[in-house]
């Protein structure tokens, strides 16, 4: 694997940008914008679960 870092992209597509979109694809309103590729026909259930795993390193992945 090549030493490779990806900075987030904190404009239009971090966690929030997700969660606005969870929000907006519910009827929520968001201050946020949603994520650009995110496609809100593609939620059909009532409930959902999001499950963020974030902050854990890629240091800490490794072993």
């Amino acid at each position: 694997m090549k030493n490779e870092f990806y900075l987030p992209n904190y404009k239009d597509g971090s966690i929030v940008n997700l969660m606005s979109s969870i929000r907006k694809a519910f009827g929520g309103k968001s201050p946020y914008q949603p994520l650009k590729d995110f496609n809100n026909g593609e939620i059909s259930n009532k409930n959902i679960v999001l499950l963020i795993v974030d902050g854990l390193g890629y240091e800490y992945l490794k072993k």
